[in-house]
């Protein structure tokens, strides 16, 4: 049970239904009626409307649904389904609203959000079914690139005209301003940087054909950029992504390195062994800071080593308990059963092998020279290998072109018997075609899916006219 209410004036939505964490959050809207009256509560809150478009998939340029043309019913499956997610963040936060709404069916190219009045929002449209970052709305600006939030103000309604536009430019400018700061810390990706440049380049004929009143030609670049920028974004993500764990593994080595480092040097015992242990520790995360890019791409480092720290310590702490149960127990088991084989405490073992290890890396001096100079090659090599990746080049196979020996409409007959293994999946939306003509340089002509009418439930045949000549489809 969902609840409007309109504004008797101006006919706007002033409150719509409650989905945040005092509304359907709390309260479920659906319901189960079993009597007449059936009384039921619904939550609604005083909103501004946001009107978003161009909900499409900029990467595939399929339709998100696609239902078999002979049935057009859910009740089977369809020729091809995405999900998507539209979602509602508050640009102070970035967590959801208090008070928020949506209307989005997930077919339809449109969809309508509700936000608190005098709020700011960032929209972000997600596809596939790992719900991938297609699409974000967060008014990005070259001054401010990540986006200072959709100011909705006191007014009722918001209309996000040519939305495909702002999805190109909000992602771009994102998507640019994190690429630049990897690129400041020598971290960069060939893949990106010519996404970058197409969606660059696309974006700026959206402009300049809005400038002219071009529509046509704006929406079309519009799509093109935002096909790019969508892939730009997910690039360097992915670089970001892979920069911070490569800082999580590096810390998982420096850190035990330094209490080993402390160990051979001085010793662990006491406070002032674990002062030493502290200043090791320090001196090699500052220089791992100094050179390696990743400390400088994370958000807070300082919080990384802690956290590193923690999980070692807790490792440790959680192994001597487990070692000591296991003693208790075997204690246990030699009081009822007796000592009938040897047993051995594997906790006491490996400490023991840290201290013997410890003492004879101290005598043998040469050789621990030569293990440290191992595990420094291997660190270094860990360091630099994960700092290269590989080169993809985008290309486009041109097909051959036919001179085509006939004129006018070619009729092909298909018989589809399993929809999962015959149905096409090379299905595009027609809307979509003057995206594939700019980038292939080539036409296309559009598919027609037609089903003939069945006769008194015998056959079927459609009746074709040319000129004076009719046939019947099965002649064809």
């Amino acid at each position: 049970v969902e609840a409007y209410k309109l504004d008797d004036e101006v006919g706007l939505i002033t409150h719509a239904p409650d989905r945040g964490q005092y509304g359907e959050m709390q309260l479920s809207f659906l319901y189960q009626p079993d009597r007449h009256p059936f009384n039921v509560s619904t939550v609604v809150f005083e909103c501004a409307t946001i009107e978003i478009f161009d909900l499409i998939d900029p990467i595939t340029l399929s339709p998100k649904l696609f239902f078999d043309p002979r049935i057009r019913s859910a009740m089977y499956a369809p020729w091809l389904s995405v999900p998507s997610l539209v979602q509602l963040l508050d640009a102070n936060t970035l967590g959801p609203h208090l008070n928020w709404g949506l209307h989005y069916t997930g077919y339809e190219d449109v969809a309508v959000a509700f936000v608190p009045l005098r709020s700011r929002s960032v929209i972000i449209y997600k596809l596939t079914e790992a719900y991938r970052n297609v699409g974000v709305l967060a008014n990005c600006s070259p001054g401010s690139p990540e986006g200072s939030g959709i100011d909705v103000g006191g007014a009722g309604l918001l209309r996000l005209n040519v939305t495909a536009l702002r999805f190109a430019y909000d992602l771009y400018m994102m998507a640019s301003s994190r690429y630049g700061r990897l690129k400041s810390k020598y971290i960069s990706s060939p893949i990106a940087d010519a996404f970058l440049e197409k969606a660059g380049y696309y974006l700026g004929l959206a402009l300049a054909a809005r400038r002219e009143r071009n529509f046509s030609a704006m929406y079309t670049y519009a799509k093109l950029a935002w096909l790019y920028a969508a892939q730009a974004y997910g690039e360097v993500m992915r670089l970001i992504n892979d920069t911070v764990n490569t800082n999580v593994a590096v810390l998982f080595i420096v850190m035990p390195s330094a209490l080993l480092l402390a160990a051979f040097l001085y010793g662990l015992s006491g406070k002032r062994g674990a002062l030493v242990a502290s200043l090791v520790a320090v001196v090699l995360l500052a220089v791992y800071y100094s050179l390696h890019p990743a400390p400088q791409v994370v958000a807070v480092f300082w919080m990384s080593p802690l956290s590193v720290g923690l999980i070692l310590l807790f490792s440790f702490v959680s192994g001597l308990f487990v070692g000591k149960a296991v003693d208790q127990a075997r204690m246990y088991r030699r009081k009822v059963l007796g000592q009938h084989f040897m047993e051995q405490t594997m906790t006491d073992i490996i400490l023991m092998l840290v201290d013997t290890s410890i003492e004879f890396m101290k005598k043998k001096k040469l050789r621990t020279v030569l293990t440290l100079i191992i595990v420094i090659s291997v660190f270094f090599s860990l360091t630099a290998l994960t700092s290269i990746v590989p080169l993809a080049t985008i290309t486009y196979t041109k097909p051959t072109v036919y001179a085509t020996t006939y004129e006018g409409l070619m009729l092909r007959r298909l018989l589809i018997t399993v929809v999962e293994q015959y149905s096409p999946r090379n299905i595009v939306s027609p809307e979509n075609l003057d995206v594939l003509s700019i980038i292939s340089n080539l036409s296309f002509a559009k598919r027609v899916w037609w089903y003939p009418e069945s006769v008194y439930g015998k056959s079927v045949y459609t009746p074709v006219s040319y000129t004076h000549l009719t046939l019947p489809t099965s002649d064809l």
